[in-house]
């Protein structure tokens, strides 16, 4: 028996689509793919940084690059990965989808971390700058870059 790939249909209809697959994952458009072109059309919604961070996971001068480039970005400041991580965790928060985190949406979700009322009270008067009840993007951004990355922990 022929295999399916050998048959006169499947070449028929594959054949004229493969340089069109193919140009879409070559994105240098250099007429080659790389083993970065091939993952990131298996995983769009993967980052080149992430991407990177897979390819590179146990290459260890790399690594250390990495964690020179990090540490040269500043005290305090957020690397896109975490950013990406925080706008995740303020679609948890958002429990009325308006983009937003109210002080009652943190009070719940501080409450099963064992945080009271209070202290995210305090939270508010220092974090919500508009002093709207909520905190956007930015605030949030701001509140979660120093209470967790100044003060080295991880969000994962």
């Amino acid at each position: 028996q022929k295999a399916f790939c050998d048959s006169p249909e499947f070449k028929a209809i594959m054949m004229p689509s493969i340089p069109i697959i193919f140009g879409e994952l070559d994105t240098d458009h250099d007429g080659e793919m790389s083993f970065r072109e091939l993952l990131a059309g298996y995983y769009p919604s993967c980052s080149i940084a992430e991407l990177d961070d897979f390819i590179n996971k146990y290459d260890r001068q790399w690594q250390q690059q990495k964690r020179e480039q990090e540490a040269n970005r500043g005290h305090g400041q957020l690397t896109m990965e975490q950013e990406e991580e925080l706008e995740s965790l303020m679609t948890t928060f958002d429990m009325n989808f308006d983009e937003e985190c109210s002080q009652y949406e943190m009070e719940l979700y501080c409450s099963n971390l064992g945080i009271g009322d209070d202290t995210v009270a305090e939270w508010f008067k220092e974090y919500d700058t508009d002093q709207n009840g909520k905190l956007n993007m930015v605030e949030f951004k701001e509140f979660f870059r120093t209470h967790w990355v100044d003060r080295h922990l991880t969000f994962s």
